[in-house]
């Protein structure tokens, strides 16, 4: 099944809890980065669902932008962004329409767990379209679910989405083509009890 935004409105149906992507607390890898001032300024999330991540870089004093796919996730993220206030722009649709629409370049950029989601013949301008997002010298905070994980071996995702598994090597010269210097790499789990097998990249524009 191919993922649409009507797709990811039914899980956002879904009681936030039950929904296996909803974590609340933000990665260890982002909070390394903030802690360390490793990033700073307008930073952008990628796929931020109901605003976990953008809220938490938001309460640190970033100038945050947050798009979803989601409708649903957006009109969520919007209320939790309220009841923390803090400001936070949000913008329904992908990173390719948000590239159109926008003339904004950020210094940061998360992308947590939605490159396993984007086909193969979508990666190569979802890699094009944040490096045009992002400004010389800026980051981009990157992890996926890696060709070791064990989902691999169903053809679909535990609700029926399409997924992709990707080698390091092949993520990394998608993201080089697109002007990206790996600059940190390590393997991590994801989800929300931890049980994926993943990719984890600190890329740099150059």
């Amino acid at each position: 099944m191919k993922s649409t935004p009507e797709f990811w409105d039914r899980m956002y149906e879904m009681p936030l809890d039950e929904i296996p992507w909803e974590i609340n607390d933000a990665p260890m890898q982002l909070k390394n980065l903030v802690e360390k001032r490793k990033i700073n300024g307008m930073c952008l999330d990628i796929g931020c669902g109901s605003g976990n991540y953008s809220i938490y870089l938001a309460k640190n004093g970033f100038d945050v932008t947050g798009i979803d796919y989601s409708k649903k996730a957006i009109s969520i993220a919007k209320k939790k962004a309220k009841e923390a206030k803090v400001k936070i722009n949000f913008f329904n649709g992908n990173i390719q329409e948000f590239s159109k629409k926008t003339k904004k370049q950020f210094s940061f950029i998360l992308d947590y767990c939605i490159l396993h989601h984007v086909p193969n013949e979508e990666l190569g301008k979802h890699a094009k379209c944040s490096a045009e997002l992002l400004e010389q010298g800026g980051k981009i905070l990157l992890a996926c679910f890696s060709e070791k994980d064990n989902l691999k071996r169903k053809a679909d995702g535990v609700f029926g989405n399409k997924m992709n598994f990707r080698t390091r090597e092949e993520i990394k010269k998608i993201y080089s083509k697109n002007g990206f210097t790996e600059k940190e790499y390590s393997e991590c789990l994801l989800g929300k009890i931890k049980h994926h097998k993943g990719h984890c990249f600190l890329f740099e524009k150059k």
